[in-house]
C-alpha cells in the first residue's frame, strides 16, 4: 500500500516532497529512501523531529535501532467524533514470533501518570463523552513505573460524566484487580477485547504465545463473570506454519465456547525479521482462505444470536451521528452499533435505550424517557429535520 501511494503522488505531485516516518520507516528505512520523492525517513525515536528535519533542507535518513522513548501525541481535536483516543502506552514486552511491533515500537514503555492525567481532563473539558484508553500493550502500563501506579481507577474517581474504554487486553494481564476495578465501577464500558489468535496450544506455543488454551479460557470466563452482560472481542490467525486441520477444529472450538460477540480472523501473513518467518511449513494460501471463511461463519453465527439476545433490553448509548435514512447511530457500553430515531438532537449525548430487533451491523433501538436537557428541549417542540 506505501508503494502504492508513493508512486501515485509521483504521478499526481511530480514536484512534491515526501516524508516517510513511523513503523516501517523503522523496520525498513534503507528500502524506502529511494522511491520517487521520498526525501526524509525517520523512525519510531526520530519520528517527532520532523519539522527539523524539513526546516533544514537536507535530505535525511534518521533511524536509531533501539527504541527507548514514549512519544505522546498532542491531545489533537477528533471532531466530529464522540469519542476520544488517549495513548497510554507504546511498544511490547511480548516477542510472539509472527509479530513485528517490538522491531518497530521498542519494548513496553508507560506514559508518565501526570501526564494521562492531564490529558484526560483536557479531552473530558474539551467535551468528548467517551474516551479509549489506547496503546500497543495496554495491560502492561505501568510495569516500568516505580511504583507502579493504577491507572484505571485514578481516571475514572475524575471521569465525571465521562466513560472510560479499555482497548485491547492480552490475556496474561487480565488480572483479578483490573476486573474489580472494572465491574466494581460503571463508568468503565462493559467491554473487553482479549486476542485468543489460536485455540491450539501446539500453535501458541509456535507462536510463542505465554498462555495455554486453559488458561485463556479460565481468564475470559473470569473476566465476563461478574456482568449480566459484556461485549467479548478477540482476534485469530489462521493459517500459521504448521497448522493442521486439528488445530483448526481446537480453535473453532474455543471460538464456539466462549461468549465472543465478535472476532477478527486474520490469515497469516509472515514479515521479515520475525521468528516465524523463518519457518518453512507454511499452510498454502488456499487453504488459509478456506480455514479463515470457516471461523468467520461461526463468529457471524455468535454475533447473530448476540444480538438477537439483545431484544427488549436497555443500554446505554453514546450517540455519534446521524445515519442515511434519518437514524440517531451510535455505540453501546457493550460496543455494540445501535440505530434509534429521535426529534432531538442526540449527538455527543449518552442516552439511556430500549433495544430492538437487530439491524445492519448492530439492533434497532427506541429512546425512553428523555431526561434533563432532552425533555427540556421536548417541551420547547425543539427538533430537527431527519
Amino acid at each position: 500500500k506505501i508503494r502504492q501511494a508513493l508512486r501515485r503522488l509521483a504521478r499526481e505531485q511530480p514536484g512534491a516532497e515526501v516524508a516517510l516516518v513511523g513503523c516501517l520507516s523503522q523496520l525498513r528505512p534503507e528500502a524506502l529512501k529511494d522511491f520517487p520523492n521520498v526525501r526524509w525517513v525517520l523512525g519510531s525515536d526520530t519520528k517527532f523531529e520532523l519539522p527539523e528535519a524539513v526546516e533544514s533542507g537536507e535530505p535525511t535518513l534518521e533511524v536509531d535501532p533501539q527504541v527507548r522513548q514514549f512519544h505522546s501525541p498532542l491531545v489533537g481535536d477528533f471532531s466530529p467524533r464522540t469519542r476520544a483516543f488517549l495513548k497510554i502506552q507504546d511498544g511490547c514486552r511480548f516477542r510472539c514470533s509472527y509479530c513485528t511491533v517490538p522491531l518497530a515500537r521498542g519494548g513496553s514503555r508507560s506514559a508518565p501518570p501526570d501526564l494521562v492525567l492531564r490529558q484526560f481532563d483536557q479531552l473530558a473539558e474539551a467535551g468528548y463523552r467517551e474516551i479509549v484508553l489506547t496503546g500497543v500493550d495496554i495491560g502492561s502500563y505501568g510495569l516500568d513505573l516505580e511504583p507502579r501506579r493504577s491507572l484505571v481507577s485514578r481516571l475514572v474517581a475524575r471521569g465525571g460524566d465521562v466513560r472510560l474504554r479499555l482497548s485491547s487486553v492480552e490475556p496474561t494481564e487480565l488480572t483479578d484487580e483490573l476486573v474489580e476495578v472494572v465491574a466494581s465501577n460503571p463508568g468503565v464500558c462493559r467491554h473487553w477485547h482479549v486476542p485468543l489468535q489460536s485455540g491450539s496450544d501446539r500453535v501458541l506455543n509456535r507462536m510463542r504465545r505465554p498462555y495455554t488454551r486453559a488458561r485463556f479460557t479460565e481468564r475470559v470466563l473470569r473476566a465476563v463473570e461478574p456482568f449480566a452482560r459484556v461485549g467479548l472481542g478477540s482476534d485469530v490467525i489462521v493459517g500459521f506454519p504448521g497448522e493442521t486441520e486439528e488445530d483448526l477444529r481446537e480453535t473453532l472450538a474455543v471460538v464456539r465456547e466462549l461468549p465472543f460477540t465478535y472476532v477478527h480472523v486474520f490469515p497469516y501473513s509472515p514479515r521479515p525479521g520475525t521468528a516465524a518467518y523463518t519457518l518453512t511449513d507454511d499452510v498454502p494460501r488456499a487453504v488459509k482462505v478456506e480455514r479463515s471463511k470457516r471461523v468467520r461463519e461461526l463468529v457471524a453465527e455468535k454475533r447473530a444470536a448476540f444480538l438477537r439476545s439483545l431484544e427488549g433490553s436497555t443500554a446505554e448509548v453514546l450517540v455519534e451521528g446521524r445515519r442515511r435514512g434519518g437514524f440517531w447511530s451510535g455505540l453501546s457500553s457493550e460496543y455494540v452499533r445501535v440505530y434509534l430515531r429521535s426529534p432531538l438532537d442526540l449527538t455527543n449525548r449518552l442516552v439511556r435505550v430500549r433495544l430492538g430487533r437487530p439491524y445492519q451491523d448492530g439492533v434497532l433501538g427506541d429512546l425512553l424517557e428523555p431526561t434533563g436537557e432532552h425533555a427540556r428541549a421536548a417541551k420547547k417542540n425543539v427538533a430537527i429535520e431527519i
